[in-house]
């Protein structure tokens, strides 16, 4: 490699690290690599527009619109009333509370994504468990832990849920109806496990557990939502809207082309346009700069010999297809982990791609969306998920055994590093059934 591309390579993969470590300066940092990787190849080439013909604006059209669709769902107060109906539920027994909590927030994940997932059911969770003098803090990471953990499985369930997959099926590596078969019932189980594996760790948490507290959790509950009325109107377009977009996209009709149609036509429908404009207006830009920035800093990375060098180091790793495909994962893992999961999906993509034609359809896929699946759960910063868990849980102030609690690093780690491993195991033993 020639001394510009390490000096590019070495400042994008500063800009990664550093937006995991530092998740408060992630738009600062990306923005910044992405600036000096571009002068970088300028200073290279005389030019700085050949890597951003290879940023996918089509994603970044997909993403900002399924945001603004699940805008138009969280309007209909839908997932409002389930709240209510599922406090009701409980009142305030902990393994139905997980049980419950844990269902949704993989549907609503899967449904819409798991950035909005977790916004939505968090603030709930937290004020429950406020309420609840008797929770013990080992209690708390087991839930809000399987909270990121399944709404990164949530995410990876449907190829329209989370980036990774979303991205992938943007680029035409994959259609809809040959992802659903491939990684969905892999999802499924590991979901399955780590639920129960869930239901396990409360039994063992929540044997002290003081019954005189759960009706305050409920009533606090049903305070929180008491005026909420499902807008059946809004809720019915967006359900036949959204139907007729699936449709589409399994029939293989371009996804960006189905996400835009999809959007105007459910604005149009919905106050007639007005409630689409007020989101406009309030529409936060930043995950369109961050992607645009995290694009581009893996668009320079491209214009090296960088990836070509990593896919033909995976290639010789072994001759048996089975360890290959095991190596090739648990570098993605362990990638995915450290930088987390749009930048290491982008990067490692090429390298899967180079050598799935060697195994059965669409395997070596699903493997690469469960391994990304698994190294976005390792830590609370791999994911988007785990640092807006811990900013949820100060704003909306969480407070276990009479004291304030941050959910972060410390709080995580067991749950997410147990939650990781059993996505991972489950991905190799699907490599050991099938070759």
């Amino acid at each position: 490699m020639e001394n510009l591309d390490i000096l590019i390579c070495i400042i994008a993969v500063a800009s990664i690290l550093g937006q995991a470590m530092l998740p408060k300066l992630r738009h600062f940092i990306m923005v910044s690599g992405a600036s000096f990787c571009l002068l970088l190849v300028w200073i290279k080439t005389g030019s700085i527009l050949e890597p951003l013909k290879e940023v996918p604006l089509d994603v970044m059209i997909i993403l900002v619109g399924l945001t603004l669709y699940g805008d138009f769902i969280l309007k209909s107060h839908l997932f409002s009333g389930l709240i209510k109906k599922v406090s009701k539920l409980c009142k305030g027994n902990l393994i139905l509370v997980y049980l419950f909590f844990s269902i949704l927030i993989f549907l609503i994940s899967a449904l819409l994504n798991n950035y909005q997932a977790v916004l939505l059911l968090t603030p709930a969770l937290i004020g429950i468990l406020s309420q609840l003098d008797s929770v013990k803090k080992s209690f708390v990471s087991i839930l809000l832990g399987s909270v990121i953990v399944l709404s990164n499985l949530g995410g990876a369930s449907m190829p329209i849920s989370d980036f990774p997959a979303l991205y992938m099926f943007s680029q035409g590596v994959i259609s809809f109806q040959s992802y659903i078969p491939s990684a969905t019932p892999l999802v499924f189980i590991a979901t399955v496990l780590v639920i129960i594996t869930g239901v396990i760790a409360v039994r063992l948490t929540a044997k002290g557990e003081a019954r005189k507290t759960n009706p305050i959790s409920v009533a606090l509950t049903q305070r929180l939502y008491r005026n909420i009325k499902i807008d059946r109107y809004t809720f019915t377009c967006s359900f036949v809207v959204f139907g007729l977009m699936m449709l589409f996209w399994i029939i293989g009709i371009n996804p960006t082309i189905v996400t835009i149609l999809g959007l105007f036509s459910l604005a149009l429908l919905v106050d007639k346009g007005n409630y689409f404009e007020e989101k406009i207006k309030t529409l936060d830009p930043s995950i369109f700069i961050f992607y645009l920035s995290l694009f581009t800093v893996i668009a320079t990375i491209q214009s090296t010999s960088l990836l070509p060098l990593i896919a033909e180091w995976v290639r010789h790793q072994s001759d048996d297809p089975q360890l290959l495909l095991i190596i090739f994962c648990t570098v993605t893992v362990l990638v995915t982990a450290i930088v987390s999961a749009g930048p290491s999906t982008v990067f490692l993509l090429p390298v899967a791609l180079g050598f799935a034609d060697q195994y059965p359809p669409n395997m070596v896929i699903a493997c690469f969306a469960m391994a990304i699946c698994s190294g976005s759960s390792f830590f609370t910063f791999s994911a988007t998920a785990g640092p807006l868990v811990q900013s949820l849980s100060e704003r909306y102030s969480l407070s276990v055994e009479g004291a304030p609690l941050s959910f972060g690093f410390k709080e995580y780690l067991l749950p997410g590093v147990i939650g990781s491993v059993i996505i991972y195991l489950v991905n190799i033993l699907y490599i050991f059934i099938v070759l």
